[in-house]
């Protein structure tokens, strides 16, 4: 190769990488496929690649963490198990309450509203005048877990408080979180959590827009690293994982002689779309015996006379303390009508 010809070439190359540097920064300035984590938390959290070195997903126990942008701020405390609760021992040693346990995610934990305000306290209260008892709920619900967390969760450090009931709250993340992470799997032999779904080039999506632009623009991957042309089937494998799931955690309850609740409800981005639900055809997978409360219809029919926007934030896409209010006297209508008396509700076999 000549010297002229060189010199052209490492003329193109710098043209092309200043270029890549100009589209880069354009798209940043502009957001374009940023995720829906970057819009709420100015974070990128990975999608497929969930390694940890435990089976349990919490956040880091005894610590305070401030959440919240222009919205709102507030600060949470986490427990020795990473919860955002008062200390686990002080409701494990409790012996003169109805002892209630919550699973779920970011919308369980109460995330976008103040500790009183989260749908699980305000069914604790809701609770504890209606059947004039001592009832303590313990809030498990973490940002971002799914029904396999919550099954270890409580198999190993929960089943120690002997609780009386255990509710598990759901919503269609639940679907998306096995899409990710895939199902029983990810639990590695070591005590580690791998991540059967890892892409190895979501590090460059990560960190580059103009890979991101190419990806979704040649590829049938969305700005959610979502592939459209295997999405159906892989959601409704995802379903089943899902009930299979929900099925062996009713078990455990059951052998344990704890009640088991499962909860399907809609997050604001549903209420406001009024969007079908990956759900509706999640009870044709469960053991019939599965007390289910499904509360999409009795929202959605909730927020016809209400604006979903006095009750949720635009940003951060969770409830507000008056959204998860609603969410909490909807749940407690529903649970309430199965176990309508107290005599009911604390004699022995309640559980059968």
């Amino acid at each position: 190769m000549d010297k002229d010809l060189k010199i052209k070439w490492k003329e193109y190359l710098i043209k092309f990488i200043l270029v890549c540097i100009f589209l880069e920064i354009l798209l940043r300035i502009f957001g374009v496929n940023k995720t829906s984590e970057e819009k709420q938390l100015n974070t990128y959290s990975y999608k497929f690649q969930s390694f940890k070195n435990t089976w349990f997903h919490t956040w880091p126990p005894n610590t305070t963490i401030k959440h919240g942008l222009d919205e709102f701020k507030y600060t949470n405390s986490y427990n020795e198990l990473g919860h955002r609760e008062t200390s686990y021992q002080n409701f494990q040693e409790d012996t003169s309450s109805v002892k209630i346990i919550c699973l779920g995610d970011s919308f369980t934990e109460g995330d976008g509203a103040p500790y009183d305000s989260s749908w699980v306290r305000f069914f604790e209260n809701s609770l504890s005048t209606s059947l004039d008892t001592n009832v303590l709920a313990y809030n498990a619900g973490v940002c971002g877990s799914d029904a396999l967390f919550d099954f270890q969760m409580l198999k190993e450090n929960l089943l120690s408080s002997n609780p009386k009931i255990v509710i598990e709250c759901l919503n269609n993340s639940d679907i998306t979180d096995i899409y990710y992470r895939g199902g029983p799997e990810r639990f590695l032999p070591d005590g580690t959590t791998g991540a059967p779904n890892a892409k190895k080039w979501e590090v460059l999506y990560k960190y580059s827009y103009v890979f991101r632009a190419l990806l979704t623009t040649f590829t049938p991957y969305d700005n959610n690293l979502i592939n459209n042309l295997t999405i159906d089937a892989e959601e409704e494998q995802a379903l089943k994982v899902l009930a299979k799931q929900v099925n062996e955690t009713y078990a455990f309850c059951k052998k344990n002689k704890i009640q088991y609740y499962l909860v399907m409800t809609p997050v604001p981005s549903d209420i406001e779309n009024k969007n079908f639900y990956i759900f509706e055809s999640l009870p044709d997978y469960l053991d019939a015996q599965i007390p289910l409360i499904n509360l999409y219809p009795k929202l959605y029919d909730k927020y016809d006379s209400i604006d979903i926007e006095d009750y949720s934030w635009e940003r951060n896409g969770h409830f507000n303390g008056k959204g998860y209010q609603v969410l909490s006297n909807a749940l407690f209508d529903e649970f309430y009508n199965l176990k309508p008396s107290k005599e009911l509700f604390l004699e022995a076999d309640f559980q059968n």
